[in-house]
């Protein structure tokens, strides 16, 4: 069944590294990313996004929002577009490039844009304006951040913003901040969530879009402190599986998949410091 009139329900899937989520209110559901290309023949919009979305009784999108275009985010939305049929697609990839080829309508992500559905408010942070017309800034600087607000309860969606990008949100819309659940900003790297950003926001809920034991070492133990530091209970799609979300005038709740649905194969490993062990054991045994 769908959510409720002025409700949200979030999931956060688990694409590896990369980042897809999908927003439903009671009757528009929404594509924030669709996750990594994994080849010219697969990727997590085909395997994964369109796939949950037909399991959820969801026929086609409301819209899509496409951040930026590295492909851990944008590698899978061509696949999403074609398979869903999103009316509008909103991003900060310029025009013509690969990744939205796809696209039905594109309009820039901008701060101040807003819409509501089913009495659930959306409003884009980030980017501002003037940040298209700079020519040195970076892809993950240009990400389309979200928030979205549902009966007294929000989240806050960060994408792949660094520092500079936090600043510039800080100094333009630090009311606007505050959200009970934040994802927390390009998977956890040194390169975001500072201090003050997430003072400012001060969740209750992080989440982390990562892969298992991914190269990046994504999220760092140390950025991950700094959310414990302020009492957020953190979820990780790398050890949870996909986070599920329900937003209402009743508070947060979340759940996460491989706690619902356990399976034999799930690797009983709970954080990838155990898996280099068990590795250095298998190692060492003598066959």
């Amino acid at each position: 069944p769908a959510p409720a009139e002025g409700n949200l329900r979030l999931t956060v899937l688990d694409v590896g590294q990369g980042l897809a989520v999908v927003a439903q209110t009671s009757s528009h559901a929404l594509v924030y990313d669709a996750g990594p290309s994994y080849g010219l023949q697969a990727d997590s919009g085909l395997r994964t996004v369109v796939p949950f979305l037909r399991a959820s009784g969801v026929r086609s999108l409301s819209g899509m929002i496409v951040t930026h275009a590295d492909n851990d985010h944008s590698g899978g939305a061509n696949a999403v577009m074609q398979g869903m049929a999103p009316p509008w697609l909103a991003t900060s990839i310029p025009a013509g490039h690969s990744s939205i080829a796809n696209a039905p309508v594109a309009t820039r992500c901008e701060a101040g844009g807003r819409w509501r559905w089913d009495d659930v408010d959306f409003e884009f942070l980030h980017p501002p304006v003037a940040a298209y017309s700079r020519e040195k800034v970076r892809g993950n600087d240009r990400s389309c951040v979200l928030k979205i607000s549902a009966g007294g309860t929000s989240v806050l969606l960060a994408a792949d913003v660094e520092q500079k990008s936090e600043r510039e949100m800080l100094a333009s819309v630090r009311d606007l901040l505050h959200a009970q659940v934040l994802l927390v900003p390009h998977h956890g790297s040194r390169t975001s969530s500072s201090r003050e950003f997430i003072e400012s926001v001060n969740p209750d809920y992080a989440l982390v879009a990562a892969g298992f034991r991914n190269r990046f070492g994504h999220p760092k133990d140390d950025v991950l402190e700094r959310y414990r530091r302020i009492g957020a209970r953190i979820y990780r799609t790398d050890l949870d599986g996909a986070l599920l979300l329900d937003l209402s005038a009743a508070g947060v709740t979340v759940q996460r998949y491989r706690a619902l649905y356990r399976r034999y194969w799930h690797s009983p490993l709970e954080n990838a410091d155990l898996a280099d062990e068990a590795d250095e054991q298998l190692s060492a045994m003598q066959f």
